[in-house]
């Protein structure tokens, strides 16, 4: 049997595999306390549920253009004025995919060919690796510096060569929590306009701000010359699996991702488009749901974890997650921890290492968890954590 040698290098994804083992202890009916999967616990405001019953009632499941539905281009285009200040037309400089990760591959499958390499500030998001190795191109780590791993554009021009075409940066960070401040976004923004490189900005938790003040790259002029940004509505309006986000980047670099939608995915799902439309129409209930649970587990970690002498956590400005380092974060095994907690404990958490090298000797939290679980968990997690 033949497979392709480019596949069967890639890695699988840590967290779901972690999430598929704690599945199977649940079947065999024993506590799991999922701290390691990076999604809402709450449901899609009511409005994105009506508006998709709606549409299925009226039988809009039907094929929609390949760059979504105009409406819900117009209304991301709106979202986009109110919370970056930028003017993104909807006709040509917006496309609507399914789902933000999809958004990432068809993106870099766009702009670069074998060979080229892809400057990832680490630690990063799980995907970035495989996503960046699946189009044949190099991912070069850049490991940033704790406990708050901001964005270093100096660092960066120190990993810079010609084979460099794209910087990957991700504001609010997964699975940091940092969120990177104007100016250390808008130096890494002139390093790479200087050198003709692309700035690709995940910005899936923009709506998750709770200590910092969030920039986005559409909020500087340069955008259009080597900007793609990525968004979507996962992880703001609880919609993970209805897989719809989008990308906004000048029209030649639309035009060129809107073939790959066609050969690939051909559109959106319809009915996740008319939920879309409706979930920024209210984006209000979002942003109050997000107030009003996560701000309080983010307490919670800090109440419970924060005087353990054995760990350092990284101050929580954005996204959903926390992010300690256990001891120095040398002399431990993370992944070897993460399978004690899950098999121990009935833990499952994200071992620092899927995060790529400078991940080592952390682990993840994820906030999207009803409080009464996480704080059990929490002191779980310490007492498991002081014996170390």
């Amino acid at each position: 049997m033949y497979l392709s040698d480019l596949v069967t290098a890639l890695e699988g994804s840590a967290t779901a595999e972690i999430f598929a083992e704690a599945k199977k202890l649940e079947k065999q009916g024993k506590k799991v306390y999922h701290l390691e999967i990076g999604q809402p616990d709450f449901l899609p405001p009511q409005p994105v549920l009506d508006a998709i019953c709606e549409a299925t009632k009226q039988g809009k499941t039907t094929y929609t253009p390949s760059r979504g539905m105009i409406e819900l281009r117009e209304e991301i285009a709106k979202y986009l004025l109110d919370t970056t200040g930028a003017t993104v037309g909807p006709e040509n400089e917006i496309i609507a995919i399914t789902g933000a990760k999809h958004g990432l591959f068809s993106s870099m499958f766009t702009v670069l060919n074998p060979g080229d390499e892809v400057l990832l500030p680490n630690p990063c998001w799980v995907s970035y690796e495989a996503i960046v190795r699946s189009v044949r191109a190099k991912p070069i780590f850049i490991n940033l510096n704790p406990p708050h791993f901001d964005l270093d554009a100096d660092l960066i021009h120190e990993h810079i060569t010609a084979n460099t075409k794209v910087i990957v940066i991700n504001s609010p960070n997964n699975p940091t929590g940092t969120i990177y401040s104007e100016k250390q976004i808008h130096d890494t923004l002139k390093l790479a306009k200087d050198l003709g490189i692309y700035v690709m900005s995940d910005e899936i938790y923009s709506e998750y701000v709770f200590d910092s003040s969030w920039t986005s790259l559409l909020s500087f002029p340069e955008w259009r010359e080597i900007g793609i940004v990525i968004n979507g509505f996962s992880k703001s309006f609880s919609m993970t699996g209805l897989r719809l986000a989008w990308i906004a980047a000048n029209s030649k670099i639309i035009d060129q991702i809107n073939k790959v939608i066609q050969f690939t995915t051909s559109c959106p799902p319809s009915i996740s488009q008319w939920g879309g439309i409706a979930a920024l129409k209210h984006v209000d209930l979002a942003r109050e749901q997000i107030a009003k649970t996560i701000p309080q587990r983010i307490k919670a970690v800090f109440d419970i974890l924060g005087d353990l002498e054995t760990i350092q956590l990284t101050p929580i400005e954005g996204a959903m997650y926390a992010f300690l380092r256990i001891g120095d974060g040398n002399s431990v095994d993370d992944i070897e921890i993460a399978k004690q907690l899950l098999s121990k404990e009935g833990i499952a958490i994200t071992p620092g290492s899927a995060f790529g090298p400078a991940g080592k000797g952390h682990l993840r939290i994820s906030l999207g968890v009803k409080l009464e679980e996480l704080t059990v968990a929490l002191d779980k997690l310490k007492r498991f954590l002081s014996n170390i």
